[in-house]
């Protein structure tokens, strides 16, 4: 848990640089268009009041929902609550981070793996990779693909755990949920998951 606490510290502090100083490496041009996208996303939808260099995103008066910004839908909507700063939606990504990581380690108790190398694999979950970091701190799709990845792969293993038709039932919802959200954040994905799924 120290460990999980310290990236997301780590994250946060990352997170405050990049907002408020300078942007981190490969930060800058994804992260903020999906910070404005949800901006005039929330401007149009809850104040009528669109931004003029966005409105290819608005026909006949109503907005067009891509699939490909869906993130941007989401975080317009997470702005009516808490306001429409970076910082907001930057923050959301590292307490995203943390809770991916934390399924991360749910998934390897239930794999019965011994606690030092628990300890291990959540480091390098935590700190190996500097692109990784940067990604999970800034406002991005990464880190959701990467939470909805480890809850993919932990309902597979509750599944295989439970002999209650239904809990499986409902993990059987659950992953066909997850799989959707990973193929309309990211196309690409969808491959993915369907080698997973044959490697099983």
């Amino acid at each position: 848990m120290i460990i999980i606490l310290s990236g997301l510290i780590l994250r946060i502090i990352l997170t405050i640089y990049n907002v408020n100083f300078d942007f981190l490496p490969g930060a800058s041009l994804d992260a903020v268009a999906y910070h404005r996208q949800a901006i005039f996303f929330h401007d149009f939808y809850y104040n009528n009041v669109p931004s003029d260099d966005l409105t290819i995103f608005v026909k006949d008066g109503k907005y067009q929902y891509n699939f490909g910004w869906i993130y941007s839908v989401f975080l317009g909507h997470v702005y009516n609550i808490l306001g429409t700063s970076h910082i907001i939606s930057s923050i959301l990504s590292c307490l995203v981070w943390a809770l991916s990581a934390l399924v991360f380690r749910e998934i390897l108790l239930k794999l019965k793996i011994n606690m030092k190398k628990i300890h291990i694999a959540i480091i390098f979950y935590t700190f190996l990779f500097p692109t990784s970091i940067i990604y999970t701190s800034v406002t991005l799709r990464e880190v959701y693909m990467l939470l909805f990845m480890n809850l993919l792969i932990l309902s597979f293993i509750k599944i295989k755990d439970h002999k209650s038709s239904f809990i499986i039932f409902i993990n059987v919802i659950f992953i066909t949920l997850l799989m959707a959200l990973l193929s309309v954040l990211h196309k690409s994905n969808f491959i993915f998951v369907i080698l997973f799924l044959i490697s099983l």
